[in-house]
């Protein structure tokens, strides 16, 4: 018996430590642990966008992917922009309004012309055509469709009832009104405003407006050629339609 206690004290002894629970760690100093890891991983302030500089126009450029179906290289819903907007084409669209709009590659596109002061009244009846070279001055009323020759002038603006096919270089330095449909020539320039009762049709390089003074082309249907420049808005209610140019002239950016 005198040996068994000794043993006995020195198992439990031994065991006593493993039957006890364990002491729960100290998380105190945990969330600040945390925190001084969090704040260690904040993420920079992103950069200040760059200002633009005074007095700088503003120069939009819009255009869709090539790849896309042309029925899908539209635009909805009317676009106002303040200062310059330049349109890539193809592109369909309702309505766009800006100080300068340029269609794809402008750098050969002549300046606009300013309208002309009051004159006298002509009427003409039926089909009447001013020749190529040949001025006109004052309004113009004609009843029946007008044709102006390359490089003709009218010092005026035209009341059609009819339409208006204006060959190359022919300008305008007033407004055109027709019932019918108007073809602006290839760097033929017109004043404006511009309004047809069915279709306009501008041709390479012509422009409508002049810088400062802002027009409005309006028809239920517009075709642009690209390289037209139009200062103010084109307003047309079944779909204005912007086509690029063929071949390697197509590829150039616009300016």
């Amino acid at each position: 018996m005198t040996l068994l206690l000794p043993l006995f004290i020195a198992l439990l002894l031994v065991a006593l430590p493993r039957l006890l629970p364990l002491p729960v760690a100290s998380t105190a100093g945990a969330p600040a642990a945390a925190a001084a890891t969090w704040h260690a991983c904040e993420l920079p302030d992103p950069p200040a966008s760059p200002r633009p500089q005074a007095g700088a126009a503003p120069s939009n450029l819009l255009y869709l992917p090539l790849g896309l179906h042309p029925a899908d290289r539209c635009l909805h819903g009317p676009l106002v922009v303040e200062g310059l907007i330049r349109i890539r084409p193809p592109l369909q669209f309702w309505r766009i309004c800006a100080g300068e709009i340029r269609f794809g590659d402008c750098s050969r596109t002549p300046t606009g012309i300013a309208r002309a002061g009051a004159g006298r009244n002509q009427v003409e009846e039926g089909e009447y055509r001013v020749a190529a070279g040949g001025c006109l001055e004052g309004d113009l009323l004609v009843r029946g469709d007008l044709f102006l020759g390359r490089y003709s002038r009218v010092l005026g603006s035209v009341q059609v009832e009819g339409g208006v096919w204006m060959d190359e270089g022919a300008e305008v330095a007033g407004g055109i009104l027709a019932r019918g449909s108007v073809r602006v020539g290839r760097r033929s320039r017109v004043a404006g405003p511009l309004s047809a009762g069915r279709s306009i049709s501008l041709g390479r390089d012509c422009v409508v407006g002049a810088q400062g003074r802002p027009t409005t082309v309006s028809a239920d249907r517009v075709r642009i050629n690209e390289g037209c420049k139009v200062y103010g808005q084109v307003l047309a209610e079944k779909g204005a339609q912007v086509n690029a140019l063929a071949g390697a002239e197509a590829s150039r950016e616009p300016v």
